[in-house]
């Protein structure tokens, strides 16, 4: 382990995402893949600019607290629920665990704050976090936690060594 790009993806047909980056480089190394990004409309057209991975990335504007999200095997949330308080998390998770097949693996995709009692920089992003939207990192067992109260069973957590988190996911 220790990058990012080691992540496998298997036989992944659709990938959906949010800005883009992320999907757009998931579609690079996986050519029989097509991906969705979904986000609010303004946030889709500004990543159309990006281009479409020659025909592979559809995008869709949407609000996911009020609209069905689109069918994927993968669904990459990267620094999605860090934005939100608790309540608007859990309904992002919960939105997902609705529109998601059963064999879907959504992914969380975070910087986790360390159990250490050091300095972090993440302890540092949480206190910004927490001042300028009411919102929070968390820790290894409080994303596990937050899944499992939502209806997934994390499978696994991938330390990418660069100081992201992935959360690998299955509906309970």
């Amino acid at each position: 382990g220790g990058q990012a790009s080691e992540y496998d993806i298997g036989s992944v047909r659709h990938i959906g995402g949010g800005h883009g980056h992320l999907t757009g480089a998931i579609l690079q190394q996986t050519p029989n893949a097509r991906g969705i990004l979904f986000d609010q409309p303004h946030v889709v057209e500004a990543a159309r600019t990006g281009g479409d991975e020659g025909g592979r990335l559809a995008f869709q504007g949407g609000d996911f607290f009020k609209d069905d999200l689109p069918k994927a095997d993968i669904y990459a949330l990267m620094y999605i629920i860090h934005d939100w308080a608790e309540a608007p998390a859990r309904q992002i998770i919960a939105a997902v665990r609705k529109d998601a097949g059963p064999k879907a693996k959504p992914l969380l995709i975070e910087s986790e704050i360390s159990d250490d009692d050091g300095p972090d920089w993440t302890k540092t992003l949480d206190i910004v976090m927490m001042a300028l939207f009411g919102s929070r990192q968390r820790t290894t067992e409080q994303y596990r936690e937050l899944l499992r109260e939502e209806g997934f069973q994390p499978q696994r957590v991938i330390n990418t060594g660069t100081d992201i988190t992935i959360f690998e996911t299955l509906a309970l």
